[in-house]
């Protein structure tokens, strides 16, 4: 007399989802209360045989209302054995064509089932699905471990998302500076008509707050040249241009100037502070014949630099271009901004003295 085991696992569910193919077609049908189970019978034979595996998803109806004919009973809405599955002749065509008999997937709290209904292959075979949802993760893995061994199952593992193209585009640096004004030093390295003229020693490399411009005439061109250190700064100016038609030495205002001509203004500050753009210039050699007087002193020079402003008036009959071009050289001199603070007191204290 053979004997047999049964192991039941029962298991509440959130949810129930069914989708019955039709003739038409083929609607989800959704319930949550009352209680909802799932009960799993699997019966072994003595031997240890598995002898089936039967589902069923009970729909308990009981609110607890006396009045209520329907109170306690329960409604099935599925009763499967998942072992007949297995037995099912179908050929290897029909298995790679229209997929297997049963089949199960989940994700998370859900788990999706599929089979076959009614049990036999044809040509057009119809399947019936439903959705489980549990209370936990822990019961959907005790689920699934207990019909792997006759229920294909597969995870459905979440789609990656995708690369998320930004929607800004990237920022592009922007000058403060008008290109007009303030030419580049690739321009100004390539232009043949550079020279080079030397800074007074005095005048400290990289933390200079002199202010230095210089122009040049096609006539010869005297030049102040004193020792010159390895932070020698050289200063590039245009030889050639037509608008300088009489001799204007170079000039070198350092911090003792204390006075300005009156019909100079201020020059603008500029937003950012510029590099000089001669400290990698290449040094073009000059056609024109300098001469070199032996070197003086500042206070020499300052006098040099007031008596040649006044009485050059050529640097006020500039065109607007070239005007332009000439401040631009000089406000990329490191100690521009130094000698704007000193110009706005000395406007100060001459606005006070009328």
């Amino acid at each position: 007399m053979s004997t047999s085991t049964t192991a039941t696992s029962t298991f509440v569910l959130h949810k129930y989802s069914r989708s019955y193919p039709t003739s038409t077609a083929s609607n989800w049908q959704h319930f949550t209360n009352p209680t909802i189970r799932l009960v799993l019978d699997a019966k072994n034979a003595s031997g240890g045989e598995l002898e089936s595996v039967r589902l069923r998803i009970i729909w308990t109806m009981d609110n607890g209302d006396p009045m209520d004919t329907t109170a306690g009973s329960q409604v099935l809405f599925e009763d499967l054995d998942l072992l007949s599955f297995s037995s099912l002749p179908f050929r290897q065509h029909q298995r790679q064509s229209q997929g297997l008999p049963l089949k199960a997937v989940y994700r998370d709290l859900v788990v999706g089932i599929r089979y076959l209904h009614p049990r036999e292959y044809s040509a057009n075979p119809t399947y019936r699905r439903f959705q489980i949802t549990f209370s936990s993760v822990a019961s959907v893995s005790q689920f699934i471990n207990a019909i792997r061994t006759v229920c294909p199952c597969k995870a459905n593992v979440a789609p990656a998302p995708g690369p998320v193209e930004s929607s800004l585009a990237p920022l592009q640096p922007r000058s403060t500076l008008r290109p007009a004004l303030f030419p580049s030093a690739v321009a100004l390295s390539q232009a043949p008509y550079l020279h080079q003229y030397p800074v007074a020693t005095h005048m400290p490399a990289l933390n200079s707050t002199d202010l230095s411009f210089a122009a040049a005439s096609q006539t010869e061109v005297p030049r102040l040249e004193g020792p010159q250190s390895s932070q020698d700064i050289p200063l590039h100016v245009l030889s050639s241009s037509p608008v300088f038609t009489s001799l204007l030495p170079p000039i070198v205002l350092n911090d003792s100037v204390s006075s300005l001509p009156t019909s100079t203004p201020p020059a603008p500050k500029p937003t950012e502070s510029q590099p000089a753009l001669t400290t990698h210039t290449p040094i073009i050699p000059v056609s024109a014949s300098v001469t070199e007087s032996k070197p003086t002193s500042s206070s020499a020079i300052r006098d040099a630099v007031i008596s040649s402003l006044r009485e050059t008036t050529e640097l006020y009959n500039l065109s607007r271009s070239d005007l332009e071009r000439l401040v631009g050289d000089i406000v990329r001199e490191d100690g521009f901004s130094h000698l704007l603070t000193t110009l706005s007191t000395m406007w100060k204290v001459k606005s006070y003295l009328g």
